[in-house]
């Protein structure tokens, strides 16, 4: 059986949380692998701004805004390693880097099929989700978040489809400078991560 949630990373945050999942889980399975795909925090930011911005949760231009609503153990691989593997065991973690050319065919899906033995299934069909804005989309969904329409669904869907089409420039609410300053504060953190769980010879892209 495959579970898959982005929930088991952000609302998962103690020991005894991840224990009382595992103690659910046992009598059902006789054994657990975990795969977790580490993301640099600096685009994690970005993305996760894209999508505050994409379902009208925020009216922040500024993709740092984000940051406080997650706190600093959401963007530390190393500790949320350290504290699943804990409880599952060092040896049941495969730690992948989600960067598109470091993926099995580019693709998230293939490479998370690859790493659990599960072959790949050419035939499916192959969509984008959750695409990250073009900058026109993003100021002007910024707007309407601010407006009395921010609840206006099909409104929305318009102007994402719109930038979509238009394929506009997509550009992060964050400057090189806040990017470069942001992912230094992980450095050590990210250091150990691939020490750890990776092999070092990966790391090269998480250092500013």
């Amino acid at each position: 059986a495959v579970f898959s949630s982005e929930f088991f990373h952000s609302e998962l945050r103690d020991q005894q949380s991840i224990a009382r999942l595992r103690a659910f889980l046992a009598p059902f399975f006789d054994r657990f692998r975990l795969i977790y795909y580490a993301r640099r925090q600096d685009q994690m930011l970005a993305s996760m701004h894209s999508t505050a911005v994409k379902g009208s949760w925020t009216t922040n231009p500024s993709a740092l805004s984000v940051y406080d609503s997650k706190g600093r153990y959401y963007f530390d691989h190393f500790a949320v390693c350290n504290l699943w593997s804990a409880e599952f065991g060092k040896e049941n973690l495969v730690c992948r880097i989600y960067e598109r050319d470091r993926l099995s065919n580019g693709d998230i899906i293939d490479d998370f099929s690859a790493t659990i033995g599960l072959g790949l299934d050419n035939d499916r069909s192959r969509v984008s989700s959750n695409e990250s804005l073009s900058f026109e989309a993003m100021s002007a969904l910024l707007l309407v978040n601010a407006s009395k329409h921010k609840d206006n669904k099909e409104f929305r869907k318009r102007i994402i489809a719109m930038g979509n089409k238009r394929k506009g420039k997509r550009i992060p609410m964050l400057t090189k400078a806040e990017a470069q300053q942001f992912l230094t504060q992980f450095a050590d953190v990210n250091r150990l991560f691939f020490e750890s769980y990776v092999d070092p010879s990966l790391a090269d892209r998480f250092s500013s």
